[in-house]
């Protein structure tokens, strides 16, 4: 949903036509379905703002419509969350059993120390300093499965990292091209969901006020990681390479990706 609704938002800037009723239905259709699945998710709402105002015909129906996205998405939010808010409180009671796990606790933690956090976040998971599990969670979000008790060999998910490098420094001079306020857009809904989905843990898997946060995973990154192509996009071509010959590296590379993950799966779960 999260990479159906980017791709939706995107292939609004491609025309110069209005955005028809159908358009737009379908946009807040799959903006609730993606609001539903998971709530960090929310902020996805705010990309109705990277969509030019003159699709809509008049700034009045696209401030109307955004408003209208983000007050639907949040009702929902909070109409399923109201409705299942004894499973996920017996969950958090369950994972957090005498370790001093309170999510109201943590929440005035931030509250009275919101620049300890930042700064707790910024040593977990962008310097990812000793003794923190930051540097799990690049190999978590490429290669570990089941379990995760299953995971590909190292060299195998280098091999992805750089094909997926290349083709996105590939993507300059071709497709779409983003403004700044777009990439701006993209860039801060995306550090929105980063922080929101670290900060969804540190409530619900860790000690209140323990600089060290437990339980991320890169796999809770996968639907907002599309929002960082935009930063990938420019009028200039940065490689000079047919699509044909992008196409078979590209493929070459993943088949190599896909067989490797195939049998390790095949020896974990069936040999």
């Amino acid at each position: 949903f999260a990479f159906l609704f980017v791709s939706l938002v995107t292939a609004s800037f491609t025309s110069s036509k209005a955005l028809t009723k159908t358009n737009l239905a379908v946009l807040l259709a799959v903006l609730a379905l993606l609001a539903l699945s998971k709530p960090v998710n929310l902020v996805f709402a705010l990309l109705l703002f990277a969509i030019p105002w003159r699709r809509f015909g008049s700034k009045k129906k696209y401030i109307q419509f955004c408003i209208a996205g983000i007050l639907l998405s949040v009702a929902l939010f909070a109409a399923w969350n109201y409705e299942v808010r004894n499973i996920l409180v017996a969950a958090v009671k369950y994972q957090g059993n005498g370790m001093n796990i309170s999510d109201k606790g943590q929440f005035l933690y931030i509250l009275h120390e919101p620049l300890v956090y930042i700064k707790d976040i910024i040593a977990n998971f962008v310097l990812v300093s000793p003794g923190t599990s930051g540097d799990a969670v690049l190999s978590t979000f490429f290669g570990v499965f089941g379990w995760l008790d299953t995971s590909i060999p190292l060299w195998t998910i280098m091999v992805y990292l750089l094909t997926l490098f290349w083709a996105l420094i590939y993507q300059f001079g071709r497709g779409i091209i983003f403004s700044r306020w777009q990439k701006a857009t993209f860039i801060v809904v995306f550090i929105l969901a980063f922080v929101g989905n670290i900060t969804a843990m540190y409530f619900n898997s860790t000690p209140v006020g323990n600089s060290t946060i437990s339980g991320v995973q890169g796999r809770y990154f996968i639907a907002s990681s599309i929002l960082a192509t935009a930063i990938f996009t420019g009028r200039k071509k940065i490689l000079a390479l047919s699509n044909r010959m992008m196409g078979t590296i590209a493929s070459s590379a993943m088949i190599v990706v896909l067989g490797m993950t195939a049998l390790k799966l095949f020896l974990r779960y069936y040999h």
